[in-house]
């Protein structure tokens, strides 16, 4: 299965200047820039554009809009619409999925259902299938994830693939591949991240599982 997800962002610094540092030189380089920048900022918002495609036979695409707005320490709305009819702008429908924390309470809502989670801490904030990891933890990072994998005695092998513009942003391509194993068998995961060359941020992921 090949997963697509863009993000159109907008993000509040915490800190000023981080364009102006020395500019990567490997993989994982590129990853602690992005999450050195993801840590650094206060506030984040982006409409995500996701498309699911599957492997042979079943050769079909699905579309997933959603919108995300976040704020440090452990607030948070995420709203996600599927399927997806268009990919040019948010439906104004009821969304299917809805995460949304205050700061002290949590509820989760799935079509007509709803349910209130207790868990607020930072580490709890989290969405489906948007590329925004690592902004309340550096462990939730693509860094600090990858560090957790290979700490777990899986393997995991990150490169650089050049460069390509995403939405007229200049970003670094780093490909991912994890190996892990799962109730016995090995599971292997390729992750692409297009990652800004200046702002260090993820503009579009995409995974193949």
């Amino acid at each position: 299965m090949r997963i697509v997800g863009s993000a159109l962002i907008s993000a509040a610094l915490l800190c000023a200047g981080c364009s102006h540092q020395a500019q990567p030189v490997t993989a994982n380089d590129v990853l602690l820039k992005n999450q050195e920048a993801m840590l650094a900022l206060t506030r984040y918002s982006a409409d995500c554009y996701s498309t699911i495609t599957f492997d042979p036979p079943r050769n079909t695409s699905k579309y997933e809009i959603s919108h995300l707005t976040a704020e440090k320490p452990n607030r948070m709305r995420y709203d996600l619409w599927r399927p997806a009819t268009t990919q040019d702008t948010l439906p104004t429908t009821t969304p299917s999925i809805t995460f949304a924390c205050d700061g002290t309470t949590k509820f989760e809502q799935f079509g007509h259902s709803y349910r209130q989670d207790p868990r607020t801490s930072p580490d709890a904030m989290s969405t489906l299938l948007e590329p925004w990891r690592g902004f309340y933890s550096p462990s939730g990072s693509i860094l600090g994830l990858n560090n957790d994998i290979a700490g777990h005695d899986g393997s995991v092998q990150a490169k650089l693939d050049g460069e390509e513009k995403v939405g007229g942003v200049s970003c670094d391509k780093v490909t991912v591949t994890q190996k892990s194993t799962y109730e016995g068998e090995t599971v292997e995961e390729t992750d692409t991240f297009f990652i800004g060359k200046d702002d260090h941020l993820v503009r579009r992921a995409v995974s193949h599982v």
